[in-house]
């Protein structure tokens, strides 16, 4: 079965990337807002949130679970839906790490963004996968342009 594509227009991809870049050194975080549309899951809006994550937040990041509630709640009431979350990952590779994986909500896109002090480096976005198979990468493409990794 074909993994169901991440679409998200340049401008909100944009605004992750400088989330990213102004976070380094530590991970930023946000949420996907938007709809699903047959095998597309369409991110229409990003909600930049604070990482509140306890202890080394250049390896961890942590939204606030208000944030998340209330943007639930609002997204619903709007007729969108929470289509996953963004993080960085400063200095560190665009795979889930132990954390991710173990946090995980089933269903849920997790778009990456490598960042170093260069800038940006990469992108990658995964979702849970069922049966126990761990996180499993699914395409992103800009709305105006494919997104290369």
């Amino acid at each position: 079965m074909r993994p169901m594509a991440l679409h998200i227009s340049s401008t909100a991809f944009e605004s992750i990337e400088e989330s990213a870049l102004a976070s380094m050194p530590e991970e930023c975080c946000g949420l996907l807002i938007g709809r699903i549309d047959g095998s597309k899951r369409l991110v229409e809006r990003t909600q930049t949130a604070i990482n509140i994550a306890a202890g080394d937040r250049h390896k961890r990041y942590e939204i606030d679970p208000q944030a998340v509630f209330d943007a639930i709640r609002k997204s619903n009431e709007s007729g969108e839906q929470l289509l996953g979350f963004f993080h960085s990952h400063p200095d560190s590779s665009l795979q889930p790490s132990s954390h991710d994986v173990k946090t995980a909500w089933p269903d849920k896109s997790y778009l990456i963004v490598g960042v170093n002090s260069s800038g940006i480096v990469g992108h990658s976005s995964w979702r849970l996968g069922g049966g126990g198979k761990g996180m499993q990468e699914e395409p992103i493409t800009l709305t105006d342009r494919q997104l290369l990794h």
